[in-house]
């Protein structure tokens, strides 16, 4: 059994890594949207699948950096654009799907390196291969 850690994980951008510029989690979920369908007199809730899947919305985020043509502020501060993200978990398992720029932050603090936070809206299928 194969284990992978944070440097088998590769985050692409338009066909652009952003490894380099990536120092927080990254997590994918995906999930069959429900819904409910107790009836009158049931004891047990119950739940029936409608047969659309969705992905929630993900957030990349590290250290700012607007000088690099391929870094986040020129990735990431983007709103509104669609972008095709692909995520290698480790290994050969891929995880590809387009995504909306729903926001950008940018986050100074005292004493600490300026930060970066981009949340992503996944749009349609997400393929794992």
């Amino acid at each position: 059994m194969a284990k992978y850690s944070s440097k088998d994980l590769e985050l692409t951008v338009d066909a652009q890594t952003m490894k380099a510029y990536i120092i927080d989690d990254v997590t994918l979920g995906v999930e069959v949207v429900t819904e409910e369908s107790t009836a009158f007199g049931d004891t047990w809730q119950a739940h029936v699948s409608t047969g659309i899947f969705r992905a929630d919305p993900i957030t990349v985020g590290g250290f700012y950096d607007d000088t690099a043509a391929d870094g986040p502020d020129a990735r990431f501060n983007t709103l509104g654009t669609t972008i095709a993200i692909i995520i290698t978990w480790g290994g050969a398992k891929t995880s590809t799907f387009s995504t909306i720029v729903q926001r950008y932050e940018r986050i100074g603090r005292v004493n600490q390196m300026t930060r970066y936070v981009a949340t992503l809206l996944p749009t349609g299928a997400v393929t794992e291969a």
